[in-house]
């Protein structure tokens, strides 16, 4: 098997590992995932670094992501020569399973990777550097990310009204009336 083949292996069962556990995503360190630009970076001369550079998961041709489908990572861009650096600190996930939502929030120390190979972006010249809205890249993780679930006040108080059931709402609506004198 070449590298390239067994590399994309590897990483098709970390991200199988990062979603398959409700309760906590967790990748280990040097996992590579796809992530795409949410906004489009321009530094110029006088500009050589932007704060709070918003990214997402980048969807494979069947529309796997390597995180939940509804994430943004938070970082950094930085000119460094001829390279475009992006190094991540946060994320924030919302998973959702059926009518049932898990989200989780931590650090996510990461670095981009160019298609070869590099640390950076190939995205600079003389005039600066400039990286398009929707541009796909690695981001390899510098530590294992290890996040627990947060708890979602949201899904408890509707995981109560299911096993409630209509009848108790049907009653609740009819206190409610008694109360305002309808």
């Amino acid at each position: 098997m070449s590298i390239a083949l067994l590399s994309s292996l590897a990483c098709v069962g970390m991200a199988l590992a990062a979603t398959a556990q409700a309760d906590s995503l967790a990748l280990p360190a040097q996992s590579r995932i796809d992530v795409t630009t949410i906004d489009g970076i321009a530094l110029d001369g006088a500009q050589d670094q932007l704060h709070d550079v918003m990214l997402t998961p980048a969807s494979d041709a069947s529309g796997r992501t390597d995180l939940p489908h509804y994430c943004v990572l938070v970082g950094d861009a930085k000119r460094d020569g001829d390279r475009l650096r992006i190094t991540t600190q946060a994320l924030t996930c919302v998973e959702t399973e059926g009518g049932d939502s898990h989200i989780y929030s931590g650090e996510l120390v990461a670095g981009a990777y160019d298609a070869d190979g590099q640390f950076g972006l190939d995205a600079c010249d003389d005039n600066g550097c400039e990286l398009e809205a929707n541009h796909v890249f690695q981001l390899e993780l510098t530590h294992a990310l290890d996040i627990e679930q947060m708890p979602n006040p949201s899904a408890e108080l509707n995981a109560e009204r299911r096993r409630a059931g209509p009848r108790a709402e049907a009653d609740g609506e009819a206190e409610g009336n008694n109360e305002t004198g309808d």
